[in-house]
């Protein structure tokens, strides 16, 4: 399996691409949303200590004498201000510059500058949230607070919220706003088109366009999240866009229909995220990933320490020339925490039930380049990581594995090799998952599948070479299979030639197969059998020692080759060696 760039995507944060790819979504911003969203409902709670303030007797201010009342103006009071006290401490304090009250009883307000002090606990410092704004108005028959022009909300630990307009419904308890909304908080901001923010309920819905930005420190890029609309339901601890949701950090991004983030209820710090429904995860040009849905679990620190995929699992890394595909039902990958990074430590590609299978592919994009291509295919697969959190150390493939390998490019008497076996076992180089060791159990099979025409003179032969074992390297240039060593109850098979022993070596090198163990080799011909036989696979001929015995069959057999007195008796003649 490649080092799987999607594994790289969420490290850190809501995701990093393990290795040199470092895209982080700072899981703190997701806690900062979250303190963002419980602040804001805040806002609800100000208002109606306003609407509950206005319904108070207050001392009237001074009443500008020259000012003419309309008819439908009760009073006018300018430098209004009252205070609200509850146990001795005071927990509202609204001012205005100037306070219309209308026959109709409501009032409107000029330059609204509203405070509300939070409750005090012991060891802190109480929390303030304040609201200015260039209009107010209360309309005690409908229950409606409204704010208007250039409405500011603040708070005392940083939070900046802006919008042209605010309501407040006394009888559903919902605060929102249709026009744009603009928010930030440490190195978080945001925004929407409209908002909804229900005080009873603690759900708050951006309408439209819904963004939100982190603005790391010096040195990070900004990575930003967007949806057509968004929702934060404080009970159930979930933040959830929706509508071609993205997050994206420089030209690294993340999309699907669905991103929904999960609090734990105890810390309220970030445990999962699950993203629904045309997954994509894209960095350039380098690496893709496409699933139907893919969940993040996050430890108590926010660090990502597992990752599950499923659906159609499709991931493709580009980097250096190779190009690296794995594909399967399900995707899970297990990551350990290296101080504020997460490296993929395993991953486990399976099934689900049916005839799904896994598939991964190593392959260079360039077909000069001298690398095979090396496709392995099985019911599940399951690989460890080397430190680096990016390439293979080992890996296992279980079920009806096959490996295909495939010269690049061909050249003159170039060989598919394709083996397989009901597990494999590999190792891999410290660098670039390059295979050096493979191991094969449970009934292997190598097979041998000419890709071109032979030389003049000789013919294409298809090969196999079966066993109980099977032990294989790799040449680390080329990726190509360097020798195989077969080992109990072998057996080899070329066209009409036949050979058994209880070992067989492959050396591509020398093109031959040493068949050891008091082998036997055999056609439609002859047979023999000595203490070592190497059969040749460009000439096919074999070299036979210790011992040798061979038997011609009947002169039919050997188109009356041999002048012999009973043409049907076979003639068997023993050597040393014989060739």
């Amino acid at each position: 399996m490649p080092s799987s760039w999607y594994t790289r995507f969420f490290t850190g944060g809501w995701y990093r691409h393990m290795g040199r790819i470092k895209f982080r979504i700072k899981p703190e911003t997701i806690g900062r949303v979250v303190a963002l969203t419980v602040l804001g409902l805040t806002i609800a709670i100000i208002i109606g200590a306003f609407v509950r303030a206005r319904r108070q007797a207050r001392t009237p201010g001074p009443v500008r004498a020259a000012s003419p009342l309309r008819a439908d103006v009760v009073s006018v009071v300018e430098g209004y201000q009252t205070v609200r006290h509850e146990n001795g401490r005071e927990v509202l304090r609204l001012l205005a510059a100037r306070d219309i009250a209308y026959s109709d009883g409501h009032h409107d307000l000029e330059r609204v500058d509203l405070t509300a002090y939070g409750a005090t606990i012991a060891g802190q410092t109480p929390k303030t949230t304040r609201i200015i704004a260039n209009r107010g108005s209360y309309l005690p028959g409908k229950g409606l607070v409204t704010f208007e022009g250039d409405v500011t909300v603040t708070s005392s630990d940083g939070l900046l919220v802006r919008t042209e307009s605010l309501s407040y419904q006394q009888e559903s308890r919902v605060a929102s706003t249709t026009v744009a909304v603009e928010f930030s908080q440490g190195d978080l901001r945001g925004g929407s088109l409209g908002a909804e923010l229900s005080a009873e309920t603690r759900h708050l819905r951006l309408l439209r366009d819904a963004r939100l930005v982190s603005s790391p420190d010096a040195g990070r890029i900004p990575v930003e999240i967007r949806g057509d609309r968004a929702d934060y339901d404080e009970s159930s601890g979930t933040i959830r866009f929706e509508g071609k949701a993205t997050t994206a950090q420089g030209d690294r991004t993340a999309r699907a229909e669905i991103i929904t983030g999960r609090l734990d209820p105890a810390t309220k710090r970030l445990a999962l995220v699950e993203m629904r429904s045309e997954v994509e995860l894209k960095s350039g040009n380098d690496d893709l990933h496409n699933a139907a849905e893919s969940d993040f679990h996050f430890d108590a620190e926010e660090r990502l320490i597992r990752s599950v995929s499923r659906g159609g699992v499709r991931a493709v890394s580009r980097r250096d020339g190779a190009l690296r595909v794995i594909e399967a039902p399900v995707i899970e990958i297990a990551y350990r925490v290296d101080g504020r990074r997460s490296l993929a430590r395993q991953v486990v590609a399976s099934k689900v039930a049916g005839n799904e299978r896994t598939l991964i592919r190593f392959e260079s994009e360039s077909k000069t380049d001298k690398v095979a291509e090396r496709v392995l295919e099985a019911d599940g697969v399951e690989a460890f990581f080397h430190d680096d959190g990016r390439t293979f150390s080992r890996a296992t493939a279980k079920g009806g594995a096959v490996l295909t390998i495939t010269p690049r490019p061909e050249f003159p008497d170039a060989e598919r090799k394709r083996l397989t076996a009901a597990l494999f076992v590999f190792s891999f180089a410290e660098t670039g998952n390059l295979i050096k060791t493979f191991e094969a159990d449970g009934s292997p099979l190598l097979e041998f599948d000419p890709l071109t025409p032979p030389a003049p003179q000789r013919r294409a032969r298809k090969r196999s070479l079966s066993g109980r074992k099977l032990t294989a390297s790799f040449r680390e240039q080329t990726q190509d299979l360097a020798e195989a060593v077969m080992d109990g109850a072998v057996k080899y098979v070329e066209e009409d030639r036949r050979a058994i022993a209880s070992r067989a070596v492959y050396a591509a090198a020398a093109q031959t197969i040493a068949l050891r163990g008091r082998p036997q080799l055999w056609d439609s011909t002859a047979r023999a059998d000595a203490e070592e036989i190497d059969a040749r696979l460009d000439s096919g001929e074999s070299l036979l020692r210790g011992r040798v015995r061979t038997t011609w069959f009947s002169r039919q057999a050997t188109g009356d080759a041999a002048p012999f007195r009973n043409p049907n008796a076979p003639v068997t003649i023993a050597a040393d060696r014989a060739a």
